[in-house]
């Protein structure tokens, strides 16, 4: 019984790993986190607690699924044993074992996927800079040339005045992409 339930969980956050996001498709600016929080991040045990926390609530509620369809399937698919979205309302209660059980599984589970970045993250970064040594993530903040104009001088210039005038970053508001050499 135990193996079956362990086996649907872990079958249930494997196919769950295609539901996510892809990389990149939104991740918050550098300068938008504060300096602390930035600086925790980047440190190797900052980022293996805040994976390990922040994966936590979603490996939970996957094991409980995963949990309450080992039972439905062991019970013969007994409509009392259905799992969360079909449970009826005389379904048996949860037992301190039972919980337990769940909770320890979700929290090696959320361990493991942090200790799978901190293993896979290393690689990846020594990758991105063999292929492209001048950018390679994470990149310092750029400070800003002390020999620029202050934003109260730009507006005299004629094309803060015309209105056609333009950042470095586009008209979408995004940072142009770098490129190769």
């Amino acid at each position: 019984m135990r193996r079956v339930k362990i086996l649907a969980c872990i079958i249930g956050c494997l196919a769950s790993m295609g539901l996510t996001a892809a990389p990149g498709v939104w991740t918050p600016a550098a300068d938008s986190l504060p300096d602390s929080v930035q600086r925790f991040t980047e440190t190797p045990i900052g980022r293996f607690e805040t994976i390990a926390v922040g994966s936590f609530p979603i490996l939970l509620f996957y094991v409980g699924f995963g949990f309450d369809f080992a039972d439905y399937a062991q019970s013969g698919f007994n409509r009392t044993y259905a799992p969360w979205p079909f449970k009826s309302a005389n379904a048996p209660a949860l037992g301190q074992a039972e919980l337990g059980q769940r909770l320890g599984t979700t929290v090696m589970l959320s361990l493991g996927v942090a200790a799978l970045d901190a293993i896979l993250r290393p690689i990846d970064l020594a990758r991105k800079k063999r292929e492209n040594p001048e950018s390679h993530f994470p990149s310092p903040p750029q400070a800003a040339a002390p020999n620029q104009a202050s934003p109260d001088s730009s507006a005299s210039t004629p094309e803060a005045n015309s209105g056609t005038a333009q950042s470095a970053e586009g008209a979408t508001g995004q940072n142009p992409p770098p490129s190769k050499p």
